[in-house]
């Protein structure tokens, strides 16, 4: 008995030891305080959202998980593909659109853009708590994301890094900075709409792979702020390659302001134009 003891002891040390390197290894990059600050403020957000809409509180748990898992997942695959084969265009277009068909067909379909959660919740298909949660999952999901593709990078081709969004404010002024990312997430909700709202959304594979090439042709035609048009990638990368969280103004206003007026601006005339949202009848 006190054998069997000491080896599930043991099994247990071990795998705990090994749990406790790799969340070390995810976190390490982070600053502790303000890591913590995100995940309680994610987690009430989540709690929040629960005992306001108690009667689905399940499916806003289920949802969350898919969010987090798929933001994940969404930087592996989205990020991956440049440092392990190279800049050349014809393998960076197609693979960055198998990564993100991949990435959403595992995850199941989530939003993975806290931009387009808050344009769903302006189409009244989110509640204002249930958006929130959505934003921390995607952040939570960013923050994860991002050291396990560096780690998949060093571990595959030790010479390459993994890049991000970002800008020089000497090359690119403010104004520029945020009307870069409002028209390219204007487009970008615009081909999600196009897509993935219409009769196209029946052909899974060939709405996913009009978003993909979308997307990256949006890449190509507003680089001057990665572009993120996804202010959890912004955001995050910011976090993780300095170690602590954005605090110039001009950051917010670029990866966070611009795409939500942005957003808010595409869905009303969405709505207007299908006579959905706000103007399917009464305020």
């Amino acid at each position: 008995w006190n054998k069997q003891t000491s080896e599930e002891n043991f099994i247990a040390m071990i795998f705990q030891n090994d749990v406790e390197h790799y969340i070390s290894n995810l976190t390490k990059n982070y600053d502790k305080n303000e890591l913590l600050l995100v995940i309680q403020t994610t987690l009430a957000s989540l709690l929040v959202a629960m005992l306001v809409h108690h009667d689905r509180a399940f499916n806003i748990l289920k949802t969350f998980v898919h969010e987090f898992l798929g933001m994940s997942l969404m930087v592996c695959c989205v990020f991956l593909p440049g440092p392990l084969f190279g800049h050349t265009w014809i393998y960076e277009w197609t693979l960055h659109a198998l990564a993100i068909i991949a990435s959403d067909r595992i995850a199941g379909g989530p939003l993975v853009n806290p931009a387009v959660s808050h344009a769903m919740m302006w189409w009244r298909k989110l509640s204002i708590f249930e958006c929130a949660s959505l934003i921390g999952a995607q952040l939570l999901g960013a923050i994860v994301g991002y050291p396990i593709t560096e780690m998949l990078v060093k571990f595959l081709r030790p010479s390459a890094f993994v890049g991000g969004p970002e800008f020089d404010l000497n090359m690119v002024t403010p104004i520029d900075a945020f009307a870069n990312e409002f028209a390219a997430f204007a487009l970008l909700l615009c081909a999600i709409f196009g897509f993935c709202c219409t009769s196209l959304n029946h052909w899974y594979y060939l709405r996913q792979s009009l978003l993909a090439l979308s997307i990256r042709f949006i890449v190509v035609l507003y680089p001057r702020t990665g572009p993120a048009m996804n202010p959890a990638l912004g955001t995050v990368w910011v976090f993780y390659s300095v170690g602590h969280l954005p605090s110039d103004l001009v950051h917010y206003t670029t990866y966070w302001m611009a795409p939500f007026l942005s957003g808010v601006f595409v869905t009303l005339l969405w709505s207007a134009a299908t006579k959905s949202g706000i103007f399917s009848g009464g305020l």
